[in-house]
């Protein structure tokens, strides 16, 4: 589907649907929860193939609180939190600590060993660990701030692919460090000395060596692993003998987590399921008590799922190459009434830009802009002939940092972008030769700032930029030689908690009459007066955060939109809510509030000032101010479905039941289990497990089952 937006031109209100429009979402490539996260300020970091990172605020009810921007030669394949502190790594050697502020790298620090295909860090925070290309696990130091190599672990054959390191210390008094290689081993390894302490080998079909993708440590020091295979293992951590495996999965096992109460593990991969493998309570005729059961599996992904997370609020998060997250609440994992949330790869930011003096399009791809002018119906004469877009121009700036912002003059005579690392400006000539519809707007002011967003005031060639560190400044490209620069006051900790800010994404606006500018910092909006070139005062505080604002066209008041989906209007002059946002703002009806989508753009009709058009990912939505609220308790969305509907939804219902029966079923006739204390050898477990003529039996019953399924899935 294209993108969907609204330009004024001339009088009557056109909207187009730009199906020219490309938006390429990213797969997801690894997740990561802070930690120690806080309840009310939970944060989730999201990579993805681009080598950038989300960072999504839980608590706000899953909003984006920023990105930062990726880079053509950049890559991710690895992130940990520590005590507030981020930290990456990838194919290109380095290990990075992130300034999520700034969106910039804020120390870097050499493998010396290559590609860093996994990080851990101690429970002290003092250590940071990363599993290279070279077959050594690399000891960084990152105590009091630092991001400093150490040393380097023995030498191993193979890349190391996961690494797990366990907070409870073993019978010797030391913490439990488990790697995973591709060169299919287990080790556990003495920190102190960096040697291997014990060595597992897993084998796959013929012999080959299977890839340890993923490894877990449970709180009595037994070893979870997830290979290539498409198993689940548990290992006895003193002899290193397998204790169980679980043929969750028909591909590689990419993923797994482990409950807070050790007595669930979660796997994903390849074929797209997550399953749920719950600690058997009590014993019964088919399964002993201790004995890791198949509980339930649901398949909500269309491609493979490469990551997975437990959130603080009893939630698991799951991400992979569908670009989409999906949160699975816990209590209810693998149940038919399981309400999911799906958060999508949709950009939270604005992207498109329009000059509606020209009825130009600008779109802001990750490393270059593209210029359309939009297409005409030919409804706006008697005589006119309708046209197509036009793509006019692709502007590509000589830098591998991805675009973080952009912004067009009304006029289409300046466009501006910004990386992390320098703002540029364009003049553009729509009337000159194509080699000279573009110059460079120069010499740049030395005091000239990165921004994080941009917006033209009015249709003037004053360019406003919202710069890190609460910075505003005024630069016009008609005399580039000098910038205004202001800043909001410093507000550093809360004066009822006394904890410190958590700077939110900037966001900018500007009225039409380039009078006043809105910008946010610290959860707080401020308003500066352009005219005085003066700070003039802060917005009350909300009680949720912000996730957008603008300008009433006609009014100059600002319209702000929070994170639980309540709509405020603010007199800029006075600072103060207008009465009808005393009255209305928190009367919205429960059905609006409890959208899941966030609000992610106002705008006003101005041929009819009192109507808002509030947007989201799934929907328009217009208020008008003009007529009362419904009431709280109104049915603005969900209607009663149709017989069929509900019958359909009854038919799955049952069938999901019987799914779910059909695999404890078969898992109890067929399990691929070895008991602990047998004395075999990890080549006489997998010996064990090819299928005898009765276990074909079951699983040729269990492959009729799956197909079932499929069809069923399919014709729903």
């Amino acid at each position: 589907p294209g993108l969907t937006f609204s330009v004024h031109v001339r009088v009557m209100p056109v909207v187009h649907r730009c199906r020219f429009v490309e938006f390429d979402p990213k797969p997801v490539v690894c997740l990561a929860f802070e930690q120690p996260a806080l309840p009310d300020r939970a944060r989730l970091a999201v990579s993805r193939s681009d080598a950038s990172i989300e960072i999504w605020n839980v608590s706000s009810g899953w909003h984006m609180e920023r990105v930062i921007p990726g880079g053509a030669h950049l890559s991710v394949e690895a992130l940990v939190w520590q005590h507030g502190r981020l930290f990456s790594a990838g194919l290109h050697s380095q290990v990075v600590e992130w300034d999520i502020d700034l969106l910039r790298p804020k120390m870097t620090a050499d493998s010396f060993g290559g590609a860093v295909w996994s990080l851990t860090t101690d429970p002290s925070g003092l250590l940071l660990l990363a599993g290279c290309e070279d077959g050594c696990i690399k000891v960084f130091d990152i105590e009091q701030g630092s991001l400093e190599y150490l040393r380097s672990f023995d030498k191993q054959e193979g890349r190391i692919l996961s690494l797990a390191w366990h907070h409870s210390p073993d019978r010797d008094g030391r913490d439990t460090l488990v790697s995973g290689g591709s060169d299919g081993t287990i080790r556990l390894w003495n920190v102190d000395t960096g040697r291997c302490r014990l060595r597992i080998v897993t084998q796959a079909q013929g012999g080959a060596a299977a890839l340890v993708w993923t490894v877990a440590v449970l709180a009595d020091l037994t070893i979870v692993s997830g290979d290539s295979t498409g198993k689940v293992s548990f290992w006895n951590p003193e002899h290193g003998t397998l204790r169980q495996a679980v043929a969750t999965h028909e591909a590689d096992v990419l993923a797994l987590v482990v409950s807070a109460d050790q007595r669930s593990v979660y796997a994903t991969g390849v074929d797209t399921k997550v399953v749920h493998l719950q600690l058997a309570e009590a014993s019964s005729a088919q399964i002993r008590r201790g004995r890791w059961v198949l509980s339930s599996r649901v398949r909500e992904h269309t491609h493979d799922v490469r990551a997975m997370a437990l959130g603080p609020d009893n939630t698991l998060v799951t991400g992979g190459l569908d670009t989409s997250l999906i949160v699975y609440p816990l209590a209810q994992f693998g149940q038919p009434e399981q309400r999911l949330r799906r958060v999508s790869a949709f950009p939270q930011h604005d992207i498109v830009h329009s000059a509606p003096n020209e009825n130009m399009l600008v779109f802001q791809n990750r490393r270059c802009l593209n210029f359309w002018r939009l297409g005409d119906d030919g409804s706006s004469s008697q005589n006119a002939k309708s046209s197509p877009p036009q793509q006019l121009l692709e502007l590509r700036p000589r830098s591998y940092h991805h675009i973080v912002c952009s912004a067009i003059s009304a006029d289409a005579s300046f466009v501006a972008l910004s990386t992390a690392k320098s703002v540029t400006a364009f003049r553009l000539n729509w009337q000159a030769e194509k080699d000279e519809q573009v110059q460079r707007v120069g010499p740049l002011p030395p005091m000239l700032r990165p921004a994080h967003c941009m917006r033209f005031a009015g249709s003037s060639s004053t360019l406003v930029l919202a710069a890190d560190e609460g910075y505003l400044q005024v630069w016009d490209l008609a005399q580039p030689g000098s910038v205004s620069t202001l800043r909001v006051p410093a507000a550093e900790t809360d004066s009822k908690t006394g904890q410190l800010l958590r700077r939110a994404a900037p966001l900018l606006a500007v009225s039409r009459d380039g009078r006043f500018a809105a910008l946010s910092h610290t959860r707080k909006i401020f308003v500066f007066d352009l005219k005085k070139m003066q700070y003039h005062g802060c917005l009350p505080s909300l009680a949720s955060q912000h996730t957008t604002f603008s300008f009433h066209p006609v009014t100059s008041e600002l319209m702000v939109a929070t994170a639980s989906r309540q709509i405020f209007i603010f007199n800029v002059k006075s600072l103060a809510l207008t009465p009808w946002s005393k009255e209305n703002s928190d009367k919205f009806p429960r059905a609006w509030v409890k959208r899941r989508e966030k609000i992610v753009q106002l705008s006003v009709d101005e041929d009819r000032p009192s109507v808002i058009v509030a947007q989201d990912h799934a929907c328009f939505v217009l208020l008008d101010m003009d007529k009362p609220m419904p009431a709280i308790d109104a049915p603005l969305f969900k209607q009663a479905a149709p017989a069929w509907a509900q019958k359909k939804a009854e038919t799955r219902r049952i069938k999901a039941e019987q799914r779910a029966k059909r695999m404890r079923n078969a898992f109890a006739e067929d399990s691929s289990v070895e008991d602990d204390d047998a004395e075999n050898d990890v080549d006489q477990v997998e010996e064990a497990d090819e299928p005898t003529p009765q276990g074909k039996k079951s699983g040729d019953k269990r492959k009729k089952g799956r197909d079932e399924d499929a069809a069923a899935v399919a014709a729903a």
